[in-house]
């Protein structure tokens, strides 16, 4: 499985508003549009986006199992 397609699956194991919060990044939307998204205060999106990355990097792990 390429590279792309592992993150795609890996997105895909993660709660909706995380993948969807990452699946905006990167289509460059800006933060406070993606944390009106997902229903967060502007505040909190470092936060988030980090629990985000976080819970990615261990999908992409398990991904990687598979």
């Amino acid at each position: 499985m390429g590279d792309y397609q592992q993150r795609r699956a890996a997105m895909d194991r993660l709660p909706v508003p995380y993948a969807l919060a990452l699946r905006l990044r990167d289509e460059g939307v800006d933060d406070a549009t993606i944390a009106a998204r997902v229903g967060i205060e502007p505040e909190a999106w470092r936060n988030f986006l980090a629990i985000a990355v976080a819970k990615l990097a261990a999908a992409e792990c398990l991904e990687q199992d598979l």
